[in-house]
């Protein structure tokens, strides 16, 4: 399944207090799930105030969660991401240069 890491940061009023982000991220996940993904969510210190680590049973479905989990108090990057397995495969099909 394709794998999502998503970087957020809190804007104005997107974290209005700490007590509200848990049942925030129990939204989150439950949306994932319901579609077949999964869903890790961590807050974080330093340049980005949580991670969320998504699997999708296709891009096509990533992409249409992703963009319906978009919140106005929030900007986020998402990144897809490759297994190291996956990567090898990948890599083997790539033209060596010189």
């Amino acid at each position: 399944m394709p794998t999502y890491i998503t970087l957020v940061n809190f804007q104005d009023g997107g974290m209005h207090s700490a007590v509200g982000l848990p049942s925030s991220w129990e939204d989150v996940r439950k949306t994932v799930e319901s579609v077949g993904g999964t869903a890790e969510i961590y807050l974080t210190t330093g340049r980005y105030d949580s991670v969320v680590v998504t699997t999708f049973p296709s891009d096509n479905i990533a992409a249409k969660v992703l963009l319906g989990l978009q919140s106005h108090d929030s900007v986020s990057t998402y990144l897809k991401a490759y297994s190291e397995a996956e990567y090898r495969v990948l890599a083997k099909g790539t033209p060596h240069q010189a």
